[in-house]
């Protein structure tokens, strides 16, 4: 009975008041009787533990080691006790926080006698009734996938699956793959920056090295193995590489190679590397879009095809690189020891996610620099 007395003596006095829209004000006090037994729980700890010059270990007087300890303790039993504290306020009375409590723990001091008294604000979620969801009509939308749909997805699966070949005639044309030798020189900075064989898009934006560059069709459609192209970009001030950030860059282009893209063939081949079967297997595929998780979307989506894609590796890593999704998807999952031709259709669905954000970018007018990142696939 007396343990009982002693356990209800001991239990903190807290009251809850609303201060506004979906936050409460939650004061504690925690008796007396408490703080002292926490602070000597804490002592004993640190007697059995702490070396003192002259007594051996769990010896030394109390007295001395408040004296040597005394402020670092305190901290601790302070800080203990308020995260007990509001941590119990908050679920012995239910109170439906949206996150933790914010405990001013810095500006709260450990009293010598008496009780230890704080507050803190909460926000918690909101109280109301729902009304009457039964017999509320509501418009079922009915999902059609036309086989234009599929086809073009399919036509998008074999870009995405294909290979760079030589370009016949030898001049460049939108959306081939040009490598060339590079010489960046970024102003302010006495020494060129050379860098050799380097696979270069021809689309509106992309990358030359690692300096984003627009119109760079412009720069590049009719040159020729041989042929050396210049330009000069002004990079923006938010551009994640510091070294070009905000910076005028001479860029210079000496064309190597140039290669277009082939399409792979729709044969068995390219369904094993889709883990399909057939056609018809493709076609309801979450690949193409028109699966369950896909429905949706591809009953909605229109507009022009995005740029050539590539297959795995190198050709992965620029990429992605080209669309303006960082260091990209591909080369994590290398990073990680996983081998992308194993998980070949891993691959083909980050790809198509990155076709489906270029045609949402060309549908809303936005240039390279639009709001998309790799939190969008």
């Amino acid at each position: 009975m007396a343990e009982d007395e002693q356990t209800a003596e001991l239990k903190n006095t807290v009251t809850i008041e609303d201060v506004g829209p979906c936050k409460k004000k939650v004061c504690v006090e925690i008796p007396e009787e408490a703080v002292r037994s926490a602070t000597d729980e804490q002592y004993e700890n640190l007697r059995k533990e702490a070396i003192v010059p002259g007594f051996r270990r769990g010896r030394a007087p109390r007295r001395l080691l408040e004296k040597r300890f005394g402020k670092e303790t305190n901290e601790q039993i302070k800080l203990k006790l308020l995260a007990d504290a509001s941590d119990s306020a908050i679920k012995d009375n239910e109170v439906d926080v949206l996150r933790d409590p914010d405990v001013d723990f810095e500006n709260i001091e450990l009293p010598e006698a008496g009780p230890l008294k704080f507050d803190f604000e909460v926000e918690v979620r909101p109280e109301f009734d729902l009304p009457e969801l039964e017999g509320i009509a509501v418009e079922k939308t009915k999902l059609e996938v036309t086989d234009e749909q599929v086809n073009r997805e399919i036509e998008q699966l074999r870009r995405w699956s294909g290979i760079w070949a030589p370009r016949e005639g030898g001049a460049a044309e939108l959306e081939d793959q040009v490598i060339a030798d590079v010489v960046l020189k970024a102003e302010d900075v006495e020494e060129e920056q050379k860098l050799d064989n380097v696979e270069i898009y021809v689309r509106q934006n992309g990358f030359v090295g690692a300096v984003p560059v627009e119109k760079l069709d412009e720069v590049l459609t009719g040159a020729k193995a041989g042929e050396t192209r210049e330009t000069s970009v002004d990079v923006p001030k938010t551009y994640f590489r510091e070294e070009y950030r905000g910076k005028k860059v001479d860029v210079k282009i000496t064309v190597k190679d140039i290669k277009c893209l082939k399409p792979a063939a729709v044969d068995e081949g390219f369904f094993k590397r889709l883990g399909v079967e057939d056609e018809d297997e493709l076609g309801m595929s979450p690949l193409c879009g028109t699966g369950p998780a896909r429905g949706a979307g591809r009953a909605r989506g229109t507009g022009p095809a995005p740029g050539p894609a590539i297959g795995s590796g190198e050709d992965a890593r620029q990429r992605l690189a080209q669309d303006g999704l960082g260091v990209g998807v591909l080369p994590e999952v290398q990073d990680r020891g996983v081998d992308p031709q194993a998980h070949e259709p891993l691959a083909l669905q980050c790809r198509c996610q990155i076709g489906r954000i270029d045609r949402c970018r060309d549908r809303q007018g936005e240039g390279y620099d639009g709001l998309f990142s790799r939190r969008d696939i």
